[in-house]
């Protein structure tokens, strides 16, 4: 068998091998990006501090640093920001 027919026939067979590599390629890719989403909670999870008082490995210089910052609202990163966007 020759001519138009088997280059349809292996076009079809390219296109099919190419779907199922793509297909395959797509499911892994959310797989791997949803168990490393998940592995990045975890640690977010049992490593994160609602304040930095309470966090064991910071230094106390460190923590009043970070506590006066929060204290003063005139340095924070929504101003700054504002403030570029804005250009006030």
């Amino acid at each position: 068998m020759g001519g138009w027919p088997s280059v349809f026939y292996c076009n079809a067979i390219v296109f099919y091998y190419f779907y199922c590599l793509l297909s395959s390629v797509f499911y892994l890719l959310f797989v791997v990006i949803g168990g490393a989403s998940l592995v990045w909670f975890v640690l977010w999870a049992l490593f994160m501090y609602d304040r930095p008082s309470e966090h064991p490995r910071i230094s106390p210089e460190e923590k009043n640093y970070i506590e006066k910052s929060i204290q003063n609202p005139a340095h924070s990163v929504r101003n700054n920001l504002t403030k570029y966007l804005t250009g006030c």
